[in-house]
């Protein structure tokens, strides 16, 4: 297991939320009178790291910057063109530590004890990816497995059949840095844009690491879905509204 000093937390959040039609970028949004996801999100954070990172756009940098706390580090993400991108903004900052825990910014409900699962399962080792998953009913991405590799991961949004049952991430990621840039660069004189989307996906990276380049691959099942569930939409946005005033 790694130590709080070994591991930098990311939380990549560059777009504007314009899908839950607010005025702000989605990891500001409010879910209680007081708390934000923001505030949600790394008051849990903050006990599994001593070093943080925020990937905003310029923008939301420009207008939301002091709502961030002076131990966050804000990277900026100038043009919304893939997560993997965001990720590599701070590259400069988080390759100083030995571990990276990515967790998508708008994942307000994963638990304290997901998040600690991961930080345990990440040690010293080179090349090592931690997978928290879970199966879900209609899956909106699923991660396939072949002999401990993990060989491809289906996404709904690029226009992929998932299957019902199927392993879906919850948006939280561990992965050893030591190699991690070289490897991304590799990826990025191979790989080919969404086919929907146009983006330079994060998760066939993913696969990338284990197949291509023999990094082990730490997978653990979770049994609450709703870790899964981001806020994507006013539903979801009204859903853990309701379920934080409980």
């Amino acid at each position: 297991m790694v130590s709080r000093q070994d591991v930098c937390t990311i939380v990549p959040a560059a777009g504007r939320g314009s899908r839950l039609g607010g005025d702000r970028p989605k990891v500001f949004t409010h879910i209680t009178k007081d708390d934000t996801i923001w505030d949600i999100l790394t008051s849990k954070l903050k006990k599994q790291a001593d070093n943080h990172i925020l990937v905003l756009n310029p923008d939301s940098k420009k207008e939301y910057g002091d709502m961030v706390s002076k131990d966050v580090q804000i990277f900026c993400q100038a043009s919304p063109v893939g997560m993997g991108d965001a990720i590599f903004q701070g590259k400069d900052f988080w390759r100083k530590f030995s571990s990276i825990l990515v967790v998508w910014g708008d994942q307000v409900h994963v638990s304290d004890a997901t998040l600690n699962s991961v930080v345990e399962r990440l040690c010293d080792k080179d090349k090592k990816l931690v997978l928290p998953l879970v199966g879900q009913e209609n899956p909106y991405v699923e991660y396939i497995f072949e002999n401990d590799k993990l060989v491809q991961i289906k996404q709904s949004r690029e226009g992929d059949q998932t299957s019902p049952g199927g392993l879906s991430d919850i948006g939280v990621f561990g992965l050893s840095t030591d190699g991690l840039i070289n490897s991304w660069e590799k990826y990025l004189s191979e790989v080919k844009v969404g086919a929907e989307t146009g983006e330079i996906n994060f998760l066939p990276f993913l696969c990338f690491l284990s197949t291509n380049e023999g990094w082990d691959v730490d997978s653990f099942v979770i049994n609450d879905v709703d870790e899964s569930r981001g806020i994507n939409t006013p539903e979801d946005l009204e859903y853990f509204r309701n379920k934080y005033k409980k």
